[in-house]
């Protein structure tokens, strides 16, 4: 919510003719995207009972009509929490101790750590930062633990992580490979069983996790993936699914990280959605070979179809 306006989200198809127009209480909606369908409309919310009747036309003419009825009551000032504040972990590795170098993943984090800094608000008291030596199994760990106990319910999280990925075939399990662990010492890996467990006890609104490592898409398949932001979120954006990915030319960017800061870097953008991030990244690699990123809400660790809002600074 922001002051007293929520979100309205939907979604409205027509593969056939098309859709023509959508309103909200005869005003039009204020973002549709054709491609997946998905709509929204920032409604103004009014003490006591608000109805919102969406009406959605196709191109020949046909419509139809729902309405959601729903109240709103003005939260008192002794229950009012604090303002929630925007944390950010990210985690960077090159360098390695047994495992092949990168070149990029820490260029990548610190290139998305300074445009979060400078044109989205997060300030550096709430950003934590590991990078090669510094990423160890122990401290990522332990930094995802302290916001189990540090968070509250108004905050959110946003996690970016770069670096070495492994899948275990025979355990069907994901990993993040820490700069200090043993090449085939699965005890010294982060697994998707422990990421999930933390996000399931962080106390956050809104949690966004984007990974950057090979085979990174089993994080979603280990979150049980099914699926206006007043409701909680956890998300997840991986690289690919189950394969290598590119780490790019050295002294650049990589592809999947290319495509994260140019998201982020579109002039006209002021208020964005990790949402429309995943949709983005997804479809710049149509077509390509190999790489394929996924993404989406996370089932069963908390999600309540919201979405992470990142607001540009004016």
């Amino acid at each position: 919510a922001d002051n007293k306006r929520i979100l309205i989200r939907g979604i409205a198809v027509d593969w056939k003719r098309g859709i023509d127009k959508i309103t909200v209480n005869n005003q039009p909606a204020t973002s549709f995207r054709e491609s997946s369908g998905y709509f929204d409309y920032l409604y103004d919310l009014k003490e006591g009972m608000n109805t919102a009747v969406i009406n959605v036309r196709n191109k020949k003419g046909y419509a139809k009509t729902t309405r959601l009825r729903f109240e709103y009551h003005s939260p008192s000032k002794e229950t009012t929490e604090r303002p929630g504040k925007d944390h950010l972990f990210v985690i960077g590795i090159d360098d390695y101790q047994a495992w092949p170098k990168l070149f990029n993943a820490s260029r990548d984090v610190k290139d998305f750590k300074k445009l979060m800094g400078d044109e989205y608000g997060f300030k550096k008291d709430e950003i934590k930062e590991l990078f090669d030596g510094d990423a160890s199994r122990k401290k990522i760990y332990a930094q995802l633990r302290k916001y189990v106990e540090d968070l509250q319910p108004n905050d959110r999280l946003l996690v970016y992580f770069s670096g070495h990925g492994y899948y275990d075939k025979k355990l069907d399990m994901g990993y993040w490979i820490p700069a200090d662990a043993g090449n085939g010492a699965e005890d010294e890996y982060i697994s998707n069983l422990d990421i999930t467990r933390l996000l399931q006890k962080i106390p956050a609104k809104n949690i966004f996790v984007i990974a950057d490592a090979c085979y990174s898409g089993q994080l979603l398949r280990d979150m049980h993936n099914d699926k206006g932001s007043d409701y909680k979120s956890r998300m997840v954006l991986c690289s690919g699914k189950l394969q290598p990915v590119s780490d790019g030319k050295p002294g650049g960017n990589s592809p999947f990280a290319t495509q994260v800061l140019a998201f982020f870097k579109t002039p006209s953008a002021k208020l964005l959605l990790a949402s429309d991030l995943i949709q983005q990244v997804k479809k710049s690699f149509t077509g390509a070979n190999g790489q394929k990123p996924v993404g989406g809400a996370i089932d069963e660790v908390g999600d309540e179809n919201g979405d992470f809002v990142f607001t540009r600074k004016k």
